[in-house]
């Protein structure tokens, strides 16, 4: 029944988008290279009214629709050519045109740096939220997870958790592929990656039916930045950033086109240490439990992406590219912990060292075939995976005891060595069918194979020897299979945007975890359909207000980290582990929006999500130990109502703010969570005369909740200013992070007899120094995007 009701509405669709005059086609220059981001606006001849207005796709290619035929002129604009006007006529119901337009030799010699400086730093469409990173005072020093906190509805936690107008479970790609990586491990390659290497980041928050249904919390892609340049162009960049302690990053990338071959490659390496203060107090047994934790960060990581693409010919091109990662990370905490029972002579107290050093090493080839299959822009499209992950973490754990009077009662020590790998092979087959000038069907299949192997060897130390404790040690065999298929359409019909689809998933996993002699099996089967729904309605002939709806059903899987059993002590009295008997957590989502003249946004949301994944912290009833892990939590409602409003008092002073109110309620073992948070952003934007720039951004939010956490009232200023020199080729930048030293986070953690309470300070004020140099030598030409097979399973490691 489901199919029939889809194959009528796609049909009455397909016939109702007819009733439009469409105009597709290419904008080319005079080397016969496709123009991309150029503006295109369209009227009839001898008007000013504009029709409508198009943004050309990176490909150079447009697909625009008028009500009226006739005569009608096109107005090109675009950084590095000439301003041009093209005349046309407008005889049926579908027509086709190639612009040619000639480059500005002027302003071609600033192109590299010049080409994306007039874009907004906030720009919105229709399944997404654009920030532009590359021409952004505050972006300099930053990592690409430091950054995403200046994205509107984005949210970075201190254990580097992403989310999305508060739903948790956010998915990262790199270049439209996801990473196959989750909790420290994404944290780490995010921490990596820099800012200097960015040009964009987008936030969508519902992903449509092409997307995998992995993460209930939306999906962040990163975009790196391109050069667009034949012969040999590339960037080189240094960086030192100043907290309590110092940091570095520096980089180079390099780009080489003959022909049909197109080379690149990028090395970066960052160094920083960090420090961090946490305080927890907590009752048990009739105790007081005063903890405090510093910890001393000290992280080099080096990451490593080459590949090519090799055209065959005008209609196909093969591609490959290496994406490699690789981090050492170690810190200690050192511990001060006080115990208070209401006869003070039963009192004690102790002190404790836990230092903990981790490899990661990340290695991914991916390789991509693209084909177009006909004129109007239909494409196939066949993409392989191979990711090998390897994660080895060794710590220990030295405590004192102390009494009442200071006196010394005895120690401990013990340690553990866990070491992972993960082996992931994905592929896709995607095809899509250009029906008319504004409707498309595509569907496609996936299939994704995943191995992980994870164990533990344990020790205690007795008479300064180290013995194996045996019964803590386990080996943990994952195995999970996923076969997806999907179907989405597109169409535009009485001034309606309209993308419905279709995605279904078949997933067969078996975890076995042995300890000792004893075997566990947890074997589970399990196969979801995920719809999705986006419509744009046009109010207007200029298009520029419009409303829009959105539903998509998602789910998320829980990570391959947080399905190991393992288990270490941030302090003697607190336990980290991990749990393998995990559940996949599902979310329904809705968001109906306005938009005002292109610019105002006000959005109504409702997010439902059952079988939460979240962070659990807790303390055993019977001891004085408490625990943080993983759980499956009960239902939990997110919704509310969000605006954008961008002012412009200046021409040189612009500001984007956004305002969200939300109610949140979320059930738990035995309690309910309950708040309504306020999320307030504001980015002033100034451009000063000789190529100066200044931005600052600040936010607060009220309350954020996630798992059985409450975090209150959190805020941040941040002030950036860059200059470019010698031809625009070499951009200097300068920023200073939580210049008032606002930054301070407190927490609370719930659960069933008891709450736990938090208060943590880190590095955040700093401040950083960065220089990025551009050099190119050659023509502009068409670079290619490498797609991956790569999705959920990406974001799981």
């Amino acid at each position: 029944m489901r199919k029939l009701i889809l194959i009528l509405v796609i049909l009455l669709l397909t016939t109702n988008a007819f009733s439009q005059n469409v105009i597709s086609g290419f904008v080319k220059d005079e080397t016969n290279a496709f123009v991309p981001f150029a503006t295109l606006k369209f009227r009839l001849k001898g008007s000013t009214d504009i029709k409508v207005g198009k943004i050309v796709d990176d490909t150079g290619r447009f697909v625009v629709a008028v009500k009226d035929a006739g005569n009608y002129v096109v107005d090109f604009s675009a950084t590095g050519y000439k301003d041009t006007t093209i005349g046309f006529a407008v005889t049926s119901a579908a027509i086709n045109l190639e612009l040619y337009v000639r480059k500005d030799e002027k302003n071609l010699k600033e192109f590299v740096v010049t080409a994306n400086s007039n874009r907004p730093m906030i720009q919105r469409k229709i399944d997404r939220v654009i920030m532009n990173v590359s021409n952004n005072p505050l972006a300099g020093g930053k990592s690409s997870l430091e950054l995403m906190n200046l994205a509107p509805g984005v949210f970075v936690n201190s254990d580097g958790a992403i989310s999305i107008n508060g739903n948790n479970g956010t998915r990262v790609m790199v270049n439209g592929k996801l990473l196959q990586l989750n909790g420290g491990d994404l944290s780490n390659y995010l921490s990596n990656l820099r800012a200097e290497d960015i040009e964009s980041v987008e936030v969508v928050a519902h992903p449509p039916a092409q997307y995998d249904a992995q993460g209930t919390g939306g999906m962040i892609n990163i975009v790196l930045k391109k050069n667009r340049k034949a012969g040999l162009s590339g960037t080189v960049n240094a960086g030192y950033t100043q907290g309590v302690y110092a940091g570095t990053n520096e980089g180079i990338s390099l780009n080489y086109n003959s022909g049909k071959l197109t080379l690149f490659g990028n090395y970066s390496y960052n160094y920083l240490k960090s420090y961090e203060n946490t305080t927890t107090t907590r009752n048990n047994n009739e105790a007081l439990i005063t903890t405090n934790i510093q910890r001393i960060n000290r992280d080099k990581g080096n990451i490593v992406r080459f590949g090519g693409t090799y055209d065959i010919n005008k209609k196909q091109y093969l591609g490959i590219e290496y994406n490699g990662s690789f981090r050492d990370h170690e810190h200690s905490y050192n511990s001060i912990t006080d115990i208070v029972y209401p006869h003070e002579d039963q009192n004690q107290s102790l002190t404790g060292t836990s230092p903990v050093t981790r490899k990661t090493s990340y290695h991914n080839v991916s390789i991509n075939y693209h084909l177009n299959t006909d004129t109007k822009g239909s494409e196939f499209e066949a993409l392989a995976d191979y990711t090998h992950n390897t994660l080895t973490s060794v710590s220990s754990n030295n405590s004192i005891f102390y009494d009442y009077y200071q006196k010394y009662t005895g120690d401990t020590a013990f340690g553990t060595t866990t070491p992972s790998t993960a082996k992931i092979f994905t592929a896709d087959l995607r095809y899509k069918n250009v029906l008319s000038k504004v409707s498309s069907l595509s569907f496609g299949t996936r299939m994704s194979i995943t191995s992980i192997d994870n164990s533990a060897e344990n020790y205690v130390v007795v008479n300064e020897q180290k013995v194996p404790n045996l019964p803590l040690d386990f080996n943990y065999k994952y195995n999970e299979d996923i076969y997806a298929g999907y179907i989405n359409f597109n169409t535009t019909f009485l001034k309606t945007e309209v993308q419905i689809g279709l995605r279904g998933e078949y997933t067969k996993l078996t975890g076995v975890l042995t300890q000792l002699d004893n075997n566990q099996r947890n074997p589970n089967d399990y196969f979801n359909l995920f719809p999705s729904v986006f419509l744009k309605r046009n109010l207007n002939k200029e298009a520029a207000d419009y409303l829009t709806f959105s539903y998509n059903r998602r789910l998320e899987r829980p990570s391959f980290s947080d399905l190991n059993p393992y288990q270490y002590y941030v302090d003697y009295y607190t336990l980290a582990k991990g749990n393998p008997y995990l559940t996949p957590s599902y979310s329904n989502s809705f968001e109906l929006g306005y938009t005002l003249k292109n610019k105002y946004t006000a959005s109504l949301f409702l997010d439902v999500q059952d079988k939460m994944i979240g962070e659990y912290f807790y303390s055993y009833p019977d001891s004085l130990v408490s625990v943080d892990m993983r759980e499956n939590f009960g239902t939990r409602y997110n919704y509310g109502i969000s605006f954008s409003i961008p002012v412009t008092i200046a021409k040189w002073w612009s500001m984007q703010n956004n305002i969200t109110l939300r109610h949140v309620k979320q059930t738990g073992q035995g309690y309910v969570i309950e708040g309504s948070p306020v999320e307030l952003q504001s980015i002033q934007e100034f451009k000063l005369p000789k190529s100066f720039a200044i931005t600052v951004n600040g936010f607060y939010r009220s309350k954020i909740m996630f798992g059985n956490f409450v975090i209150t009232d959190v805020g941040q200023i941040d002030a950036g200013v860059q200059k470019k020199l010698f031809h625009n080729k070499l951009l200097v930048r300068a920023a200073a992070n939580d210049v008032f030293k606002l930054m301070k986070m407190r927490s609370v953690a719930y659960y069933t007899g008891g709450a736990i309470h938090f208060v943590s300070d880190r590095q955040w004020q700093t401040f950083n120094l960065s220089f990025v140099y551009n050099f190119s030598v050659g023509k502009v030409f068409k670079t290619r995007k490498l797609e991956s097979s790569s999705k959920e399973v990406k974001s799981r490691l």
